[in-house]
């Protein structure tokens, strides 16, 4: 039987949700709910806003509710936030990597995730321990409790395997004051890399303090080293970025074939009044460039032989112009 999942996410974000209580998704046959404290910032929010001290433990709650007409196992994450590289924070990741200038996240602080089964039309409180560090935590720790349903796997008449997974997330922040502090952009690294199996130049965009923010435009311009001439542009707007996160900004190159060479990126980032113009000079390799131009279907011309035999040939004709003159001027 010829087998392929399909996945069908539909992603119910509580981080910047107001009054309800409930989240829900048509056709998911559950709802999460959260259980606010007595330390939360803002007390309309139906996320978790929390102001936290050094060295204190806490229970944060989410209630899972089974609106199904059987019982169903409920896979319950407290997730740190990160940045996919479409440039959106996500919380889906239960092993992410953060990036490598953040100081701790959500997932370090919090105790292990949960898989609970839910009768019927039922409902269980599903709790966590949070322990705030000693030495406490600078900034803003984002993410969030990210509840996904363990299907069984359903078999359509065409033979395919078909898997609808719902997932929501109730967002967390925790914060020792409300000082929000200013976001700072690095690059990381600039490659030669295929996107979706077209030729792109990535771009790895760092934001390396504890602060999230959004309505961000990107420009990216690629040049050969030493010139003004742009190869290749990109422009994209509402862009946001989680706390000490990464994303790799993809400028494509339209199918043209990696050229091996050195070059340089340029790119500037807006977010409200703040500018980045971050600059980095990259290389790609001759090899690189032929696996790639390979992957990606797009045939060129080795000129390598041709090189070399012309040069064979231009000194054989040297050494025998040099022997004809020689013997001319003995004579």
């Amino acid at each position: 039987m010829y087998k392929k999942w399909w996945w069908f996410l539909v992603l119910i974000v509580g981080i910047w949700v107001g009054q309800p209580q409930h989240l829900a998704a048509a056709g998911a046959d559950f709802t999460i709910k959260s259980q606010i404290p007595e330390n939360q910032i803002d007390k309309k929010a139906s996320y978790y806003d929390l102001l936290v001290k050094p060295g204190t433990t806490q229970k944060l709650s989410v209630v899972v509710e089974n609106a199904g007409n059987k019982t169903r196992k409920f896979r319950v994450a407290p997730n740190t936030a990160f940045t996919n590289d479409n440039g959106v924070i996500e919380y889906s990741r239960e092993n992410y990597i953060p990036d490598r200038s953040a100081k701790t996240t959500l997932s370090k602080l919090m105790s292990k995730a949960q898989t609970v089964s839910v009768a019927a039309g039922e409902s269980k409180t599903v709790t966590f321990t949070l322990t705030v560090p000693k030495s406490g935590i600078d900034g803003s720790v984002l993410g969030g409790f990210y509840v996904t349903p363990e299907e069984e796997e359903s078999t359509a008449k065409s033979g395919m395997s078909i898997q609808n997974q719902f997932a929501m997330v109730i967002g967390i922040q925790l914060r020792e004051n409300t000082t929000t502090q200013s976001p700072e952009l690095k690059l990381g690294t600039v490659e030669a890399a295929l996107h979706n199996s077209q030729t792109a130049i990535k771009a790895n965009v760092r934001n390396v303090v504890p602060v999230h923010f959004g309505q961000m435009t990107i420009t990216a311009k690629v040049t050969k080293s030493g010139s003004s001439d742009v190869l290749y542009q990109s422009t994209r707007k509402n862009l946001e970025m989680a706390p000490n996160s990464n994303f790799d900004y993809s400028i494509l190159m339209k199918d043209k074939a990696y050229q091996a060479g050195d070059y340089t990126l340029n790119l500037v980032a807006k977010s409200g009044k703040k500018t980045w113009t971050l600059t980095k000079g990259f290389t790609i390799k001759a090899e690189t460039a032929r696996e790639l131009n390979k992957k990606a279907g797009i045939e060129t011309t080795d000129y390598t032989w041709l090189y070399i035999g012309g040069a064979v040939v231009l000194l054989a004709v040297i050494a025998g112009l040099a022997f004809y003159l020689g013997r001319r001027k003995r004579r």
